[in-house]
């Protein structure tokens, strides 16, 4: 488990935060590409729920680039499950998950 402060979390992109220096992904959702209007207004987003609260991440594993990829929560909220209420991300777990999902 990894926990950052309130205030001492940095959103990367719309799917990647970084706290205590390590990069998070948060895990089970699909995002639009970084350089879309989509893709800033997800980061954006993100950048709303993480915004002075408590976030907690529970390391899932590695993940395609390197990345750790994690289920993070801000105050108890789950962020990717945020995302997808928000129609800024959708949901990509499980066996059933379309091919581009897996691919990510």
């Amino acid at each position: 488990m990894l926990a950052a402060p309130r205030g001492d979390v940095y959103v990367a992109d719309a799917r990647t935060i970084v706290m205590s220096g390590t990069a998070v992904r948060l895990e089970g959702i699909a995002v639009p590409p970084a350089q879309s209007e989509q893709g800033a207004a997800a980061a954006e987003m993100l950048r709303r729920l993480v915004a002075d609260k408590l976030v907690t991440c529970r390391m899932e594993g590695a993940a395609i680039g390197g990345f750790t990829t994690g289920a993070c929560r801000a105050d108890g909220e789950d962020l990717a499950m945020a995302l997808v209420a928000s129609g800024h991300a959708r949901e990509c777990s499980g066996s059933g998950a379309p091919p581009d999902c897996r691919a990510r």
